[in-house]
């Protein structure tokens, strides 16, 4: 099926700056987003295009005051780690 809407994307040296900007790691961009680490790494890598929605969120968080420290809110509240517990 063709998509409906094909969107201008950000490039990974953009979104490098944005969370250079922020104080943002690639973990916590992880975190908050739902995407795993390593796909987040190809796509400050290059090696990988960046969803439109990263580009969204990562406007939000530079534009809208508080909206940073809502997101880290809300995925302390929200995200569990996934990997086994090991001792």
């Amino acid at each position: 099926m063709a998509r409906r809407y094909t969107y201008a994307r950000i490039d990974h040296l953009e979104l490098s700056r944005r969370l250079d900007a922020l104080g943002v790691s690639v973990g916590q961009l992880s975190r908050a987003t739902g995407a795993d680490v390593r796909r987040a790494h190809r796509w400050l890598d290059g090696a990988e295009d960046i969803p439109p929605h990263i580009d969204l969120i990562t406007r939000t968080w530079e534009q809208v005051p508080g909206a940073l420290a809502e997101a880290k809110a809300w995925a302390d509240e929200t995200a569990q780690d996934a990997r086994p517990v090991t001792e």
